[in-house]
């Protein structure tokens, strides 16, 4: 059970509670007071948190999974687990009033891998796969991958948003012409709460990296989710697959988010900026940039725009609401967001 780290609830409740619905409107642009909120931690269960808001958000954090346990998850979701893989890792939010949980795992990511991966060609190999000189030779070291599944996407691509459970069935995310709100998140209020945490990692055999991560920062006015897929193959590509959960405290909607970014190798190396002719190392080339998954996304993103709309055919934006009190109207979807498309900049991170 998480114990009391912090406890900062005041009087304030109806004052607090009231500042958030205005700054969500745009009606204020100084930040509030913060509201009441309890800071929680368990650290035998490796569990962090906060409770603000009538919401519970808690991570957990623990040591990676060992053999027998990659075993049985490989048995589970049909296909090999990465290198590093922490199965009891979690981020999970909770809407007390509702009953709604989000919750974001690595399980429940590798199985979009594997669900993704069911559909293959003529030859046995999976649609779409990313090929590169020693796939074979990586998916080999792997094991009898056979028995597992015919085929999968060895880079561990996945295109999971986190899983939505409520008890009620009215509860559940639709497609919204409405975005996060931008201006929110670009106020400098302070962070109540943040934390991350990594579900896996893989490095593809020295071909590259692929890491899957979420984190979430708490402010006095609203929450941010974000979890990140940020894929690496040396020589080849780069791919971001990026979800973001966005809620504004006092509105009944929570936003969620997700973008699929790729860009060729060549074209976000191009990007890395370069010293000036008369810089005593101006020849110098400096490719560190290429493993911070921030500076790629947004070199990625200034990429694309560039390029006119149809150029990004096949990657997707999916931009989704959930309604948490009944009979909300659709303009507490409009309070929500800024305007449409605001959350759709690599810039809306943690």
């Amino acid at each position: 059970m998480l114990r009391t780290a912090t406890d900062t609830t005041t009087n304030a409740t109806t004052t607090g509670v009231a500042a958030a619905a205005n700054s969500n409107a745009g009606a204020s642009t100084s930040a509030p007071p913060p509201p009441p909120h309890r800071l929680i931690e368990d650290r035998t269960a490796g569990q962090r948190g906060v409770v603000i808001a009538n919401w519970s958000i808690t991570t957990t954090k623990r040591p990676i999974s060992g053999a027998a346990d990659l075993e049985r998850l490989g048995v589970r979701v049909g296909i090999p687990a990465p290198d590093m893989f922490f199965g009891a890792n979690s981020l999970e939010v909770v809407h007390e009033a509702s009953g709604a949980v989000v919750r974001f795992d690595g399980e429940a990511a590798l199985a979009a891998v594997a669900l993704a991966g069911a559909g293959t060609g003529e030859d046995g190999a999976a649609d779409g796969l990313v090929k590169v000189a020693h796939a074979e030779q990586w998916s080999r070291s792997k094991g009898d991958v056979t028995k597992l599944a015919k085929a999968y996407d060895w880079t561990f691509s996945t295109d999971y948003r986190g899983t939505l459970t409520a008890p009620s069935p009215d509860i559940q995310f639709v497609e919204t012409h409405t975005g996060i709100n931008v201006d929110l998140l670009r106020r400098p209020d302070p962070i109540l709460f943040y934390d991350e945490v990594v579900l896996y990692e893989d490095e593809l055999a020295d071909n590259g990296a692929c890491v899957l991560n979420v984190r979430v920062r708490v402010m006095p006015t609203c929450f941010l989710v974000l979890m990140r897929l940020f894929l690496r193959v040396d020589g080849v590509l780069f791919r971001v697959r990026d979800t973001r959960l966005f809620h504004a405290f006092g509105s009944p909607v929570v936003i969620r988010e997700y973008r699929e970014m790729e860009e060729p190798y060549a074209a976000v190396k191009a990007e890395i900026p370069r010293p000036p002719p008369w810089h005593p190392r101006a020849n110098v080339e400096d490719f560190s940039v290429l493993t911070d998954a921030a500076w790629v996304a947004e070199a990625m993103a200034k990429l694309e725009a560039r390029r006119p709309p149809a150029a990004a055919a096949g990657l997707r934006r999916i931009v989704e609401a959930v309604r948490l009190v009944p009979a909300a109207s659709d303009e507490d979807l409009g309070r929500t967001g800024a305007r449409e498309g605001g959350g759709g900049t690599a810039g809306n991170g943690l």
